[in-house]
């Protein structure tokens, strides 16, 4: 677990490209994958490790109820100040453990969050039980100078809660992060729909003329401008039900 003065940091917190999103095509790239990650019908979503609430900002402008939880008191207080007057909530609270009672969402939102936790399995697991059913986690991780979790990592801890996992490559947009870069950096999108007890046979989708599809069976196919994408079976051992309690 790294371990980061996020008090001391939140003053400069949105200096890079895709903290603050302030570069207008740097924003709308993040605008438009949010847009395509969350419901397409107003919801409730809950934004941990919110930061300076860059992310809260887009989702309350399209319409969603936004719950914002930071555990750093002054990236809450640049939170608050940047969603006044959008409805949105900002708590003080800890990402794996937030402070929204029995509160249900239909979105969880993390963004870089995950590489951050003494123990992913946990919170994954808590996070999972503060979704309404059918409701969707979205993390958005990578590896970079040394550090993070690769997605293979994540998927692994998502099977017990989920029966597919859809993986969109981040790292190709360089408009995402106002540069070029060549590491691992991904959104996972999994819904609280717990595994059956016999693997469903595999299903994939993808897109590399860019243009992707929906990988909820549930919703029709919708394409974006969010490039390529796939949906994965998560593997596990037969006889497991869910981990949710």
């Amino acid at each position: 677990m790294t371990t980061i003065d996020w008090d001391a940091a939140a003053g400069s917190f949105d200096e890079e490209p895709d903290h603050g999103l302030h570069d207008p095509a740097v924003r709308d790239a993040w605008a438009g994958r949010l847009e395509s990650w969350l419901p397409a019908t107003r919801s409730d979503v809950l934004d941990l490790g919110c930061g300076t609430g860059s992310l809260s900002l887009l989702a309350a402008g399209q319409g969603h109820r936004v719950t914002a939880v930071d555990r750093s008191p002054g990236m809450a207080e640049l939170a608050r100040a940047k969603l006044a007057g959008t409805g949105a909530e900002v708590l003080v609270g800890d990402a794996c453990l937030p402070p929204v009672g029995e509160r249900a969402f239909d979105v969880i939102l993390a963004r870089h969050v995950v590489w951050l936790l003494p123990d992913p399995a946990a919170a994954l697991h808590h996070w999972f039980g503060l979704l309404k059913p059918g409701g969707r986690l979205v993390l958005v991780e990578g590896v970079w100078g040394g550090v993070g979790l690769p997605a293979a990592r994540i998927t692994a801890l998502l099977a017990p809660h989920t029966e597919r996992v859809h993986h969109e490559d981040l790292a190709g947009d360089a408009r995402l992060w106002g540069k070029a870069v060549d590491d691992e950096r991904y959104a996972l999108v999994a819904r609280a729909e717990p595994p059956t007890a016999t693997p469903r046979s595999s299903t994939s989708i993808s897109s590399c003329a860019g243009a992707r599809t929906s990988c909820s069976p549930a919703e029709p196919a919708r394409v974006t401008r969010t490039g390529c994408c796939t949906c994965l079976p998560v593997m596990r051992r037969t006889g497991r039900t869910s981990a949710r309690r």
